[in-house]
């Protein structure tokens, strides 16, 4: 895998919540990925929506009026 597809293989794992994710997750990972595979995609997908988390609420506080 070249370092683009591994990079929108990542940014698909973070933002899962959105509809397109399995399609590049197939065609990323072929037709039958490995069990390894498919569990760091789910630990970077789980990791990456708490970190989005976490990011949103720092921006939040940074910005906030007092």
């Amino acid at each position: 895998m070249d370092i683009l597809g591994a990079a929108g293989l990542s940014f698909v794992n973070i933002f899962s919540f959105l509809p397109f994710s399995r399609d590049v997750i197939g065609r990323a990972l072929g037709d039958h990925p490995s069990s390894a595979a498919l569990f760091v995609c789910g630990i970077q997908s789980i990791l990456g929506v708490l970190l989005l988390f976490v990011l949103g609420l720092a921006i939040r506080n940074r910005f906030r009026m007092r």
